[in-house]
């Protein structure tokens, strides 16, 4: 028994964002790992393969703004868009747990963290290392918004691109599974990135970061490390030809 197209198109999506991780690719859409594997297995009460749910397809297309959406429920076409020559943006925000109120237009402001001393501070002193301000609509609430640096999110955010956040205060808040910009103490060194935060098997008090670049490993540090957190909503890319 042959596995229905439209699941053969979601393998694909699979293979090509996240090399064939099932567990990363759950986590980056917000379904659950054991539901995307049901897609690729035969039901032993029906003896068929199950069909991808409009949840499922909806999640993908949010969370991969440059997969064709015709493609996906169709065949017909490329799997990606065609890219243009203007500026992308992407909401990387995907609410897990309520809906946070989207705002139609807002000013975010755009911060030199090369002239800060760390993200505490950036975060503390708002009126100082400013380069400029965004104008981006709906779109959730952004406390502030910076360049990127380093290959860690790479393809998915690249060294060069803009990401807005929302600062965040308390570790209770966290949201596993989702992207966040941490500033953390290595050995006395400030050390500034973007990863995934995702449940350490060492206790509660440890978290563990984990890159979309596959060239970069999971590690665990301990939550007193962490000298500032901010969840990542949007990126913007520029793209030249």
């Amino acid at each position: 028994m042959e596995i229905p197209k439209i699941n053969q198109r979601i393998k694909q999506i699979i293979d090509f964002q996240t090399n064939g991780n099932v567990k990363k690719f759950s986590e980056l859409i917000s379904i659950s790992q054991q539901t995307l594997n049901r897609l690729f297995n035969v039901d032993t009460r029906t003896n068929k393969y199950p069909i991808a749910t409009t949840d499922i397809l909806t999640s993908i297309t949010e969370m991969f703004v440059d997969v064709n959406s015709e493609w996906l429920l169709t065949g017909k076409g490329e799997m990606l868009k065609e890219k243009k020559r203007d500026n992308q943006i992407t909401k990387i925000h995907k609410p897990t747990k309520y809906m946070e109120k989207i705002l139609e237009s807002q000013e975010i402001t755009l911060y030199d963290i090369k002239a800060a001393a760390n993200l505490k501070t950036l975060f503390i002193q708002k009126t100082q290392n400013i380069l400029g301000v965004i104008k981006l609509p709906n779109i959730p609430k952004c406390d502030g918004a910076l360049y990127v640096t380093g290959d860690s999110m790479d393809p998915l955010i690249k060294s060069g691109d803009i990401v807005c956040y929302k600062e965040i205060f308390e570790y209770s808040s966290i949201i596993y599974g989702e992207m966040y910009l941490i500033s953390m103490d290595i050995e006395g060194d400030e050390y500034l990135t973007i990863k995934y935060i995702t449940h350490s098997e060492r206790g509660a008090n440890w978290i563990r970061l984990e890159s979309y670049n596959k060239r970069h490993s999971p590690q665990d540090y301990e939550l007193k490390y962490v000298h500032a957190l901010a969840l990542i909503k949007v990126s913007i890319r520029m793209n030249t030809m």
